[in-house]
């Protein structure tokens, strides 16, 4: 009995060491009340952004690899749409080594906005504090709750779990095959985020792209979509809940709560033109 009870923590001891803090398949940390870097900082938290994709880049602001990581980052995450109230998907990123304002505006701030000068990405300080530990060179400032150096990247799912994670060299240019592995992860996490309730027309431009955001469900119409499109919100008797017209270009959200509609399984219904599909949706808190 003794054996087997050392062997079995020898096998936890072994799955709990590739679950580490930061490792792929690992929950990320609702961080929250972190300041981000503008003279009149808003305060942020990580939960901020559930139920997008989020993009989570560790960098300081004196870091070769990341400035040269920065504009090709910048641009990728531009044109996912960071940001957007239309893709629901995020750029934030995290600066451990406390610098300024104004290091960071006159360093990293310029490289992130090279190709795209209005991108939403917004930058946050990590807290110096037990997270955070200085270890001997050549590693630097490490950040602890994410088990990450500087030039480190990450993929959040809307669920709030790490599906992807690399690392740069933290002095150059990382290969392209990195940035190509980054927006695949990210394809493929937004894929799962707007499939599971609806996606019509391919979610062309022409078509209707749905997504879940915390409590709310956000259907978004493309802008040369032959709408106006009938959205309905059906209960499992077919009973009308809720229903919206939505023109082309445009986003209607829904919230059970604003109808004081119980918690519970409904359809989404959509028309545009004469083309249908509905999908189950869960209204839960």
């Amino acid at each position: 009995m003794k054996k087997l009870l050392l062997a079995l923590i020898a096998v936890l001891g072994n799955a709990l060491a590739f679950g580490a803090e930061g490792d792929t398949g690992t929950m990320a940390f609702q961080w929250s009340g972190y300041s981000d870097l503008a003279p009149t900082p808003k305060t942020y938290s990580l939960s901020d952004f559930h139920g997008k994709v989020i993009l989570m880049n560790v960098f300081q602001y004196n870091c070769g690899g990341c400035d040269a990581n920065a504009p090709k980052l910048g641009r990728m995450a531009d044109s996912i749409g960071s940001g957007s109230s239309t893709v629901p998907f995020q750029g934030v990123g995290t600066e451990i080594d406390n610098g300024t304002y104004t290091q960071i505006q006159t360093s990293y701030v310029p490289q992130l906005k090279k190709n795209a000068p209005n991108i939403n990405y917004p930058l946050v300080h990590v807290p110096f504090d037990t997270a955070i530990y200085t270890a001997t060179n050549p590693s630097g400032t490490v950040w602890k709750r994410y088990n990450s150096y500087r030039d480190v990247y990450f993929v959040i799912d809307v669920n709030g779990k790490i599906v992807f994670r690399v690392a740069g060299n933290r002095s150059n240019l990382m290969p392209d095959s990195n940035f190509r592995n980054i927006r695949n992860a990210i394809a493929k996490a937004l894929t799962a985020a707007t499939t599971n309730i609806l996606c019509l027309n391919s979610c062309s431009k022409n078509g209707l792209r749905a997504y879940r955001q915390g409590g709310n469900f956000h259907f978004n119409l493309g802008s040369t979509a032959n709408g106006p499109a009938s959205l309905q919100i059906l209960d499992l008797q077919g009973r009308m809940i809720r229903t919206f017209s939505i023109p082309a270009g445009s986003n209607v959200v829904w919230n059970g709560a604003a109808g004081n509609v119980p918690f519970g399984t409904y359809f989404a219904k959509v028309t545009i033109g004469g083309a249908s599909a509905s999908q189950r949706i869960n209204w839960t808190p």
